[in-house]
């Protein structure tokens, strides 16, 4: 579905919008809250539902003992005009800053422990950060909008004209005229089990699954560089999350991102393990003296990368439920909020006529 073809006429309508009209938002990363902001921004009520304890989805800062490592997405650009309007926004108002560090390639093999990793520079673009967490930006974008978190979404059902949502436990949590399912795709399959024209999409769908192993040092890197991306071996990513703006600064935060492959032969390793590998693989490729942690752990994303996306959103045909994601754009940051954006244009020009 493309963006520009539908929101011009659609956010033409906005005058002729019955401010009765009530949507729910599953799920509070940058799909669902840029939906949100902008549903509420042309006057209609709008709930979101988050089963986590926070909002942000992947972009994701965790906090343990006083270390910080954003664990999800590690930064995001701007290709399209629509997110770079909104992001020089942003800038300007300090929500996002721009992370200028050295960002590097490493290229090797499979992990043999004599592997002679080259290192190489990489084009230099403009990478972007929220500042100081990574889902402060989606905490922007949900001011003043009407969320819920630790609401777990297990069954959407038409009633009427309208869809009823009750969680897991069966406690309903209200009616709504219209339905964003702002979650990875095979979570909305079951949500939107009443539409094969959608479910059918949805399952198409892959993800790659992305172990992270975050490390906190009492002493930072020696080494020349911020970031890097890996060619070769057990990891994908490597970045010095104490480089990014507003980041503490105190030793070094070491994230890890595996590859798809090392992430899903050890997907069912415990975390620990996990941790305690990637920090091998990490001495590997980073050739300056070892350290002891004096915090390591790590964290399993199970739907990272899709694998096989769509573009743009999937609807029924009624187009009063909205499916969108990092999924439908190629999982970057942009791709999400592209795909938000344009289920909140389908609600703003289907709306006239619920």
């Amino acid at each position: 579905m493309n963006l520009d073809s539908i929101l011009p006429s659609a956010l033409a309508s906005k005058s002729r919008l019955r401010n009765s009209i009530t949507i729910a938002v599953v799920g509070a990363g940058v799909s669902g809250a840029i939906a949100a902001r902008t549903l509420v921004d042309h006057g209609l009520s709008v709930h979101v539902f988050e089963k986590s304890r926070g909002v942000g989805g992947r972009m994701a800062t965790r906090r343990y003992d006083g270390f910080e490592f954003d664990h999800g997405a590690q930064y995001f650009t701007a290709r399209h005009p629509v997110f770079g309007r909104y992001l020089r926004s942003w800038e300007q108002q300090r929500i996002v800053e721009c992370w200028d560090g050295q960002i590097v390639a490493f290229d090797g093999n499979s992990g043999d422990s004599g592997a002679n990793w080259e290192c190489r520079p990489t084009p230099v673009m403009d990478r972007y950060v929220a500042t100081s967490r990574m889902p402060d930006l989606c905490k922007h974008l949900l001011r003043q909008v009407n969320v819920t978190l630790e609401a777990t979404v297990a069954t959407v059902k038409q009633d009427g004209d309208g869809y009823r949502l009750m969680d897991s436990a069966g406690v309903e949590l209200g009616k709504f005229d219209c339905v964003i399912l702002a979650i990875p795709a095979p979570q909305a399959i079951p949500l939107a089990v009443d539409y094969p024209e959608m479910t059918s999409e949805l399952a198409k769908i892959t993800f790659d699954p992305c172990w992270c192993g975050m490390y906190h040092f009492e002493r930072a890197f020696d080494v020349p560089w911020q970031g890097a991306f890996v060619n070769g071996g057990a990891i994908r990513w490597l970045s010095r999350n104490t480089s990014k703006p507003g980041r503490q600064s105190s030793g070094e935060s070491i994230v890890v991102h595996a590859s798809p492959d090392w992430s899903l032969e050890h997907f069912e390793k415990p975390a620990e393990l996990v941790a305690s590998l990637l920090l091998d693989e990490l001495w590997r490729i980073v050739r300056i003296d070892q350290q002891i942690p004096v915090f390591m752990t790590a964290h399993r994303w199970r739907y990272s990368i899709p694998s096989k996306g769509v573009e743009g959103c999937l609807t029924n045909r009624a187009r009063t439920m909205i499916a969108c994601g990092d999924w439908a754009r190629g999982s970057r940051v942009e791709g999400a909020f592209l795909s938000g954006y344009s289920a909140a244009g389908i609600v703003l020009g289907t709306t006239e006529h619920p």
